[in-house]
């Protein structure tokens, strides 16, 4: 049974956004509420219950002397203060009840138990290597070669005697020494290739996780679906950003390996596809008509320089890039 939450989920979508506002530092109240009736009832309720107060604290906070409430100090419950409506009073708030830290430890254990999951399927580790606007090359510990495409980075999921696993932000080629007491596996995306001792590419651009083969043999897993294909060499295989493993496809090393030589070769792909690897490889923006995006195209484009490779990109496509005041490129149909 497939147990994989689907990216529409409420609760994982919810989940997400309480991390990313918890990060970001935004009030969580004012950013949350209309996402769920029942945790609107809950912001009310928490509203509600600081602007009670007692006769005491407030007589203390008028009096100016220092109040303290479960050991914190002055400062502190300075910053809890709030107005009552219609006084331009500040006020201290009331103890919360019994009641509201339980429906408050209610929230906080399911964001943490989806954070839980978030976590662990999620992938992480220390970064290894990383480049900027060159291919950056690294060798693993039992000698594999590793070389990145510019703005990529690999980080290190495991490395002990029985396995060496990494996940890749971009596209590498690998080199992998054979050896059959070990298991060298690589997750880019929504993909998982598992060798003994290979060369393949195991990239991740526009959502798309793409493995080609020049020689030895892979296994290409979703990470979502679980479906697995084996690759024959000359092959290349997608798992597109919903998990969908698609028929592996035969590919030359030309085309699948160009950018070691700062090439980008293709034979009827995508224009969409083109302008994605050329997003990634020159770290910058680019934008075509919608209505482009599926033709397919063929050619080849050098990657030494960024405003070459789109005047060639632009002649492939019938027309040229323009640069924007804003660095982006766009397309414009001559």
């Amino acid at each position: 049974m497939n147990t994989q939450l689907s990216h529409n989920d409420p609760d994982l979508r919810l989940a997400r956004k309480i991390g990313s506002l918890t990060d970001s530092g935004l009030p969580l109240a004012e950013e949350l509420r209309g996402e769920t009736t029942w945790l609107d009832n809950l912001i009310d309720y928490k509203t509600d219950q600081l602007i009670e107060y007692n006769s005491d604290q407030r007589n203390a906070y008028n009096s100016d002397q220092p109040v303290t409430q479960s050991g914190l100090t002055w400062d502190e419950l300075k910053n809890r203060l709030h107005t009552l409506p219609g006084s331009g009073e500040e006020i201290v708030p009331a103890i919360y009840t019994l009641r509201f830290w339980m429906a408050a430890a209610a929230v906080l254990l399911l964001a943490l138990f989806i954070g839980i999951y978030l976590y662990t399927t999620s992938p992480t580790g220390p970064v290894l290597v990383e480049s900027a606007g060159s291919q950056v090359e690294f060798t693993a510990p039992d000698g594999s070669r590793i070389t990145l495409r510019p703005y990529s980075s690999v980080r290190e999921l495991a490395s002990h005697d029985g396995m060496l696993a990494y996940s890749v932000e971009g596209e590498a080629y690998f080199e992998v020494v054979h050896n059959p007491a070990r298991e060298f596996r690589v997750e880019t995306g929504s993909a998982s290739v598992t060798v003994l001792g290979t060369r393949f590419t195991a990239g991740n651009i526009g959502g798309t996780s793409r493995i080609y083969l020049q020689n030895g043999s892979v296994r290409l897993t979703s990470l979502v679906s679980s479906e697995s294909v084996i690759l024959e060499p000359g092959f290349s295989a997608v798992v597109d950003a919903d998990g969908n493993l698609m028929q592996p496809r035969p590919v030359t090393t030309e085309e699948a390996v160009g950018w070691l030589y700062e090439q980008l070769n293709f034979t009827a792909r995508p224009a969409g596809d083109i302008i994605a690897e050329l997003q990634h490889h020159f770290n910058i923006r680019i934008a075509i008509p919608a209505s482009m995006a599926a033709d397919t195209i063929s050619g080849r484009i050098l990657l030494d320089d960024a405003g070459r490779a789109l005047e060639d990109a632009g002649i492939a496509l019938g027309g040229r890039f323009e640069k924007r005041n804003d660095g982006s490129y766009v397309f414009i149909n001559d």
